[in-house]
């Protein structure tokens, strides 16, 4: 699968999740609820997590992809998943449908929509890791999670 594929896929998803939220819109006298606080702090916690990760690789890439020599980081977000920039997407988007909807069933809907895009992604490139640093990478998986901290 390609790039532009992946990425045409990845806001398919995105763009459904956020149509299901808005028809979920739950209306009622309370201004800020618990599902939209706690959106509020996913979609916090997601933007912080992908700007760290941001910040934490940017030295390792240039602008020719064939160039780009990421090492197998161990600090940071990695301390906790293989995949930080997909956590802190996910999260980022699982709370925007929550602010968005007021309703819990868009945490659902998100998880499944967004997390099925995520996951094909997340293969590819654990198959491209396997492939460059055999062994090494099997044992630096070990004693991580995949994308979710404590769960997956």
């Amino acid at each position: 699968m390609n790039k532009l594929m992946y990425n045409r896929g990845l806001v398919a998803m995105f763009s459904i999740s956020l149509f299901c939220s808005i028809f979920l819109l739950h209306n009622d006298a309370e201004l800020i609820g618990w599902p939209k606080f706690i959106g509020l702090v996913f979609l916090g916690t997601g933007t912080f997590i992908r700007y760290w990760t941001y910040f934490l690789t940017r030295p390792y890439f240039s602008k020719d992809t064939k160039q780009q020599k990421l090492p197998l980081l161990s600090h940071g977000p990695y301390r906790f998943t293989r995949h930080p920039f997909h956590f802190g997407f996910f999260l980022l988007s699982s709370g925007l449908c929550l602010y968005i909807s007021g309703h819990w069933f868009s945490l659902f809907l998100a998880f499944a929509l967004i997390g099925s895009a995520l996951h094909s992604r997340m293969s590819l490139e654990e198959s491209q890791f396997q492939q460059h640093y055999g062994d090494i990478y099997q044992y630096w998986c070990r004693h991580r999670f995949r994308l979710l901290p404590f769960i997956y």
